[in-house]
């Protein structure tokens, strides 16, 4: 996980950019120009989009059911709650929506990310209220690509 962490938030030399139509910077660990990120060639595909959005709306909105059907047959959660494994993608969902409900939303804003040819992956903090203050978490989220589309198979949460 620091290696990771190393990767998306404290690698230097990879350059940071902004996506159009992605409200957070992305960290791009190749060698590329801005216009590779804004032209044709752009390696972020409208399916990977539309469940990054659904990832964002899930997190902002505290309601995992954005995201129900981007969950994977196997996806590893991690949550500051306690929860940590494997789960099937109807009980990642359950848990999700516990944790959910248990730290609700003030705000969620992801602040990087990376790719490779087969996956995505997301970081972030996640704003909750508990006993009446403000708390923050650590997220991570990542998807791959699989026979059946892009899945989510990784989330973890940490305070």
């Amino acid at each position: 996980m620091i290696l990771l962490w190393i990767l998306l938030v404290a690698a230097p030399g990879f350059p940071v950019h902004y996506i159009p139509g992605e409200p957070y910077a992305t960290v791009m660990p190749f060698g590329g120009t801005a216009r590779d990120l804004h032209g044709d060639s752009s390696h972020y595909s409208d399916d990977t989009r539309a469940i990054l959005r659904r990832i964002r709306k899930s997190f902002r909105d505290a309601n995992p059911v954005f995201m129900k059907d981007d969950l994977g047959q196997r996806v590893y959660l991690s949550l500051f709650s306690g929860k940590s494994g494997y789960f099937s993608s109807g009980q990642a969902y359950q848990i999700l929506k516990n944790f959910f409900n248990r730290y609700p939303a003030k705000s969620c804003t992801f602040t990087s990310g990376a790719s490779t040819s087969d996956s995505r992956y997301l970081s972030g903090r996640y704003q909750y209220l508990k006993r009446g203050r403000l708390r923050s978490a650590q997220v991570f989220v990542s998807i791959i690509k699989s026979r059946s589309g892009w899945k989510i198979n990784q989330i973890t949460v940490t305070r």
